[in-house]
């Protein structure tokens, strides 16, 4: 797969919010959790089907279904719920704060994340049940002291259904 239009469209992203003074940091934080509701969202649809664990009332559908403050109420109270999960779901999104200021740049956001497929469909290998075990509780460890990267070592795992019950990073 190519991945040069993804990251220039990622760019693109970060531009926005750098206009609207969110710093580099903080712009692909906000980033990252879009993106993942999307993905997640992606996941939840065929050919996948996967139950992401995401309630509906805070998946990437709500998102879509607001505007204005409403909006912006919304996505706060997504990131503390999500935030309050048990599992890796709720370490995911740990102490996440919304920082894009104006809710007319976030709902663009949510729509310029919308316009992009962001999963591919990769081969797919078939494993029996000891080797998935295996997979998901056995084949990855680590320890990461910096909160932005293992939130998104933990968004990748939970993504690939790898090891969703327990922090693996």
């Amino acid at each position: 797969m190519n991945t040069a239009p993804i990251v220039s469209r990622v760019w693109s992203f970060c531009t926005t919010l750098r206009d609207d003074g969110v710093s580099y940091g903080d712009y692909l934080e906000q980033l990252t959790y879009l993106i993942f509701l999307k993905m997640a969202d992606e996941y939840g649809k065929p050919p996948y089907d996967r139950d992401v664990g995401i309630p509906a009332e805070y998946g990437w559908q709500s998102l879509q279904a607001k505007r204005g403050s409403s909006l912006e109420d919304h996505y706060v109270g997504l990131l503390r719920e999500l935030g309050s999960r048990k599992g890796m779901l709720g370490q995911i999104f740990t102490k996440a704060q919304n920082k894009i200021q104006e809710p007319a740049k976030l709902y663009r956001l949510i729509d310029m994340v919308d316009d992009t497929d962001w999963i591919t469909n990769p081969d797919h290998f078939t494993l029996d049940r000891e080797q998935n075990a295996f997979l998901k509780h056995d084949t990855f460890h680590g320890h990461e002291i910096v909160a932005n990267t293992r939130r998104l070592c933990l968004m990748n795992l939970f993504l690939h259904n790898i090891a969703r019950s327990t922090a693996a990073c």
